[in-house]
């Protein structure tokens, strides 16, 4: 069974990274790019590369979050859709 991600608070000097190098270090305070973390690290290089992706498309913090919104939603509707079903309807973000 993985082990539950431990939350640890913020330490003031990180919050002087860009926003990828500040997720990369908050991925290794919490641990997720251990081996015994869920999915023994794979979810901290995940997030990394996503992270390295978001980073180069050059987000400021209005459209970022509008992306995170959506790809979100995309996901939810992904995990609750009968493999291969679509809708047309949009999303809102």
């Amino acid at each position: 069974m993985p082990k539950k991600t431990k939350i640890v608070p913020v330490p003031f000097t990180i919050r002087r990274y860009s926003r990828h190098q500040y997720f990369v270090e908050r991925l290794k305070v919490l641990g997720l790019f251990d081996k015994d973390s869920d999915y023994s690290g794979m979810i901290g290089e995940a997030v990394k590369e996503l992270s390295a992706v978001f980073a180069k498309q050059g987000h400021s913090g209005q459209s970022a979050e509008i992306t995170v919104q959506v790809f979100n939603q995309l996901m939810k509707e992904w995990r609750e859709k009968p493999q291969g079903s679509f809708s047309s309807a949009k999303v809102r973000a």
